[in-house]
């Protein structure tokens, strides 16, 4: 209970910054081809980025960029509607908002790239 207020106390005044990290974010990611974020523009720091691969291709991909770089991406991902296709659920907060929108974009260019 004390680690949730500190938590409150710490995270709910950069709710903001964070929310808007999403959107930037949320922009420069749907700029790749067949990737599609809902909602668009994200209302919170959460969104869903829909990517145009099978989730064990994603898996795979993500695991070799995050030993090779240091770059966790995913972890999790959940079948789509679309065959063929997997989503995402990225939550903004320290950790994305210590990388520029060149790297995640750069990142997620590479994820695609590789999982093809």
């Amino acid at each position: 209970m004390l680690s949730a207020r500190a938590g409150l106390r710490t995270r709910l005044p950069r709710v903001p910054q964070y929310v808007a990290q999403a959107r930037s974010i949320a922009a420069r990611l749907a700029t790749l081809p067949g990737v599609h974020v809902v909602p668009d523009p994200p209302h919170t720091c959460l969104f869903h980025v829909h990517l145009p691969r099978a989730g064990d291709r994603l898996l795979d991909a993500s695991a070799a960029i995050a030993e090779e770089r240091s770059l966790a991406l995913l972890t999790r991902v959940r079948p789509c509607d679309v065959a063929g296709h997997s989503i995402v659920e990225l939550s903004i907060g320290d950790g994305a908002s210590a990388l520029s929108l060149d790297e995640i974009e750069a990142g997620f260019a590479e994820l695609l790239e590789r999982s093809g």
